[in-house]
């Protein structure tokens, strides 16, 4: 059987670091920039996980009242001749 060399792992695009015009690094300002997206999108991440754990809570609640009435309404049936 034929082995194969194998080859190295070429690194994906997503691995690559940033293409820069002639090798120039990111300007202060570019890089300042990024850290103000990158903390504005990090509060924006955070305040909806907090929106999702309240719905999440209310989708609780309402599920516990439902329960509670379907409860109710079958020892209502039961209890009656």
């Amino acid at each position: 059987m034929i082995q194969r060399k194998e080859r190295g792992r070429r690194p994906s695009e997503r691995e690559q670091p940033p293409a820069t015009k002639g090798g120039a690094q990111l300007s202060q300002e570019t890089v300042e920039a990024l850290i103000r997206e990158r903390d504005a999108l990090r509060s924006e991440l955070l305040a909806a996980n907090a929106q999702i754990a309240a719905l999440v809570a209310r989708q609780r609640n309402v599920l516990n009242r439902i329960d509670w009435v379907i409860d109710s309404l079958n020892s209502l049936t039961e209890s009656e001749p």
